[in-house]
């Protein structure tokens, strides 16, 4: 599992590479149960706005940026990044 960012409801999102979904994790038991969504290629980065719920997820090469406009749903692309970046966060409702 990569790409770990908190979610709602006080878990964890991942992405679990052998599924190649993102998952909900329980911290109190370790348990990952797959969110709804599609599968999605290699990720190498996530990130959730609890304010507004929305999910980004950078692509493994960290050249291609998607959102979601709530964590259960699937994801758009966003325009194209200028350059490979290493993460991607929310910070006061915008992302980084």
């Amino acid at each position: 599992i990569s790409g770990l960012t908190p979610g709602p409801d006080g878990k964890l999102l991942g992405y679990d590479r052998s599924r190649g979904q993102i998952v909900e994790i329980d911290p109190a038991d370790g348990g990952a149960l797959p969110a709804p969504g599609d599968a999605l290629p290699p990720l190498r980065s996530l990130a959730f706005d609890p304010q507004s719920g929305r999910l980004a997820a950078l692509a493994e090469d960290g050249l291609a940026l998607s959102a979601a406009v709530e964590h259960s749903a699937g994801f758009a692309p966003v325009d194209g990044l200028a350059g490979a970046v290493d993460q991607v966060l929310y910070l006061d409702g915008r992302l980084f």
